[in-house]
């Protein structure tokens, strides 16, 4: 799994707004279909992907693969945190700081994109060296160093 674009210290007014300027670069590229946008935000609706886990929470969104053209990582480092409901506890907000937009275009692995994830977001040291990105670069490295680790499962 690869970055496909970053957005580093942004501003949305809400997760409409996000979602919306998303899939209009996606869409631009042919790496989205037409019904992508309500996909997502129907998606969230049911299935809200907001994390509470520590001072830095992040939202990991993501919907079907039929979708998708495209398999990636969209980041957004953000400059005022975004609400998102949390994903333990759909009643409850969470103020949001990274986003990581999944993007897959087969189900075989979601899985283990998944686990790779649930391990960075585990380590807050790690979520301020990417709220620290001074650029695309910066993040592509962090997110391809993760992906090449080997998954254990303890």
């Amino acid at each position: 799994m690869e970055l496909i674009y970053a957005n580093i210290n942004v501003e949305y007014s809400n997760t409409f707004e996000y979602f919306k300027e998303t899939f209009e670069k996606m869409y631009k590229t042919n790496s989205v279909c037409e019904k992508y946008l309500d996909s997502i935000i129907d998606r969230e609706k049911i299935f809200p992907t907001g994390l509470k886990i520590g001072n830095i929470n992040i939202a990991i969104p993501h919907t079907d693969h039929k979708y998708s053209n495209v398999e990636g990582i969209v980041l957004s480092t953000l400059k005022s945190p975004l609400i998102f409901k949390r994903m333990d506890d759909p009643d409850k907000d969470v103020s949001v700081d990274i986003i990581i937009h999944l993007f897959f275009n087969t189900g075989d692995k979601k899985v283990e994109v998944l686990q790779k994830l649930m391990a960075l977001v585990q380590n807050q040291e790690k979520l301020k060296e990417i709220l620290k990105c001074k650029n695309e670069n910066e993040i592509k490295n962090i997110i391809k160093n993760l992906f090449k680790e080997k998954v254990t499962n303890e």
